[in-house]
């Protein structure tokens, strides 16, 4: 498994992801236009099993808070740490460019596989 930075190339990916696997939780599918929006960000990631993207973490930064928008991993892929492995490069990214608060939005109906995570422990 590889961590790479969320580019262009993989957005045609990212959104099977999203469709597939996250789409039924969330009212509107983000386009490809939105996601190009993350595309380059230092803090933006996805996880490579060979050449296929398996995880995304994609998060924005406003006036020194961040938002992360997509945590998914590929079904055949979850319970394995991947997602905690996506989150935690992610968190680290943002600290790295002095971030000190962070929001992860989840869908009320995605709420299988998250649970509460401490402040301290961000």
């Amino acid at each position: 498994m590889q961590l790479a930075i969320f580019e262009e190339g993989y957005v045609d990916k990212v959104l099977e992801i999203i469709e597939d696997y996250l789409g039924l939780a969330f009212n509107v599918v983000p386009g490809r236009g939105m996601l190009l929006g993350y595309a380059g960000t230092p803090y933006s990631f996805v996880l490579l099993h060979g050449a296929r993207v398996v995880g995304v973490v994609l998060s924005r930064v406003l006036g020194g808070r961040a938002s992360i928008d997509v945590l998914a991993v590929r079904p055949e892929f979850s319970g394995m740490g991947y997602g905690k492995l996506l989150l935690r490069r992610c968190l680290e990214a943002l600290r790295e460019r002095g971030v000190g608060s962070v929001e992860l939005t989840v869908p009320v109906d995605a709420v299988e596989g998250y649970r509460p995570v401490p402040q301290a422990r961000l």
